[in-house]
């Protein structure tokens, strides 16, 4: 195996923090989504009911996006060749969330939840990291 290059390093620690906030934010997100369809349901009110569902997707989609980033970051930090195609699929799909999150006009969560995932995928995209990950140089 080769020596695992300083970025990579960086965005696997990212990555699993990403994840750890992720499950943390998915686990607020459904409990925010319970009550609020279930006051939209007890109230009559299909606005409430409706952002409830909206924020089960969110909470979903984040759980997933951060269960996969953090498979992402432990394999990153071992520099196993699978990892650089997780890390592209976990980000995308870590992305979803905060993209949810600014259409439905929570701007600052929505920002901030890009900013790992984001950072992270675009240092994946860079042309040669894919190299550090097959362990051969660019």
């Amino acid at each position: 195996m080769s020596q695992r290059p300083t970025g990579v390093t960086i965005i696997s620690i990212l990555a699993i923090l990403a994840g750890a906030i992720g499950i943390c934010w998915a686990i607020t997100l459904s409990g925010f989504a319970t009550v609020g369809w279930f006051t939209g349901a007890l109230f009559g009110s299909a606005g409430l009911q409706d952002w409830g569902n909206s924020a089960v997707i969110g909470a979903i989609s984040g759980a997933v996006g951060a269960v996969l980033s953090i498979i992402f970051g432990v394999g990153a930090w071992q520099l196993r060749p699978w990892a650089w195609w997780w890390g592209i699929i976990a980000m995308a799909v870590s992305l979803i969330s905060p993209i949810i999150s600014l259409f439905n006009g929570d701007i600052i969560p929505g920002m901030f939840g890009l900013i790992i995932p984001g950072a992270v995928l675009l240092y994946l995209l860079i042309p040669g990291t894919r190299q550090a990950f097959l362990g051969f140089d660019a």
